[in-house]
């Protein structure tokens, strides 16, 4: 768990993560990025929706390893699902370079700096993978709301100049992930 955290590893509750799904707009046919997929919550939220295709990545071997599980026994119990789900080998998001452009990205980025960059890096090089017109919706520290200093502001600036929309998550939202942040 201790390696977890350092990872900025938080999974996203089944609840919150439907929410996300339905504030990004998936709809069916669709190609989802999910860039730190975990252990695939954000995934399972986004599979009942018909025919879309969810590209997936993580940096964590073990967590990597585990979703990959996950999607086989998933596969083999549903084989249709074959084609929709794929787990990207990837090292750091943040050196990921898609062959595809995405109708959506659903995310929920480390909180704070995991190899190249951090959460706010991760949300504009996840935004570069969106075809024209596509949408991105992101779980983000609070501090993206309030902080000061130059790349919060300049962050917040950018996120209303592509029509973003910043907003607070209910208290509680990650109780179940362990922490009340």
């Amino acid at each position: 768990v201790d390696k977890l955290r350092e990872l900025g590893f938080f999974p996203t509750p089944y609840p919150l993560a439907k929410h996300l799904v339905k504030l990004a707009g998936v709809l069916p046919g669709a190609t989802v990025l999910e860039p730190s997929a975990g252990k695939g919550n954000l995934i399972a939220a986004v599979l009942p929706i018909a025919q879309t295709t969810i590209y997936a990545c993580e940096r964590d071997a073990e967590l990597r390893n585990t979703l990959q599980e996950s999607a086989t026994r998933l596969i083999d119990s549903v084989p249709a699902l074959a084609s929709r789900i794929r787990v990207v080998e990837c090292d750091d998001f943040m050196n990921m370079k898609a062959s595809v452009k995405f109708d959506h990205v659903v995310m929920n980025p480390p909180f704070g700096k995991v190899g190249v960059g951090d959460h706010l890096d991760h949300v504009r090089h996840a935004f570069g993978m969106l075809r024209d017109g596509g949408t991105l919706a992101a779980i983000l520290p609070s501090g993206v709301l309030f902080r000061e200093d130059k790349r919060h502001r300049e962050f917040r600036a950018w996120a209303l100049d592509h029509y973003g929309e910043l907003a607070e998550l209910p208290g509680g939202s990650f109780k179940e992930s362990g922490t009340n942040v």
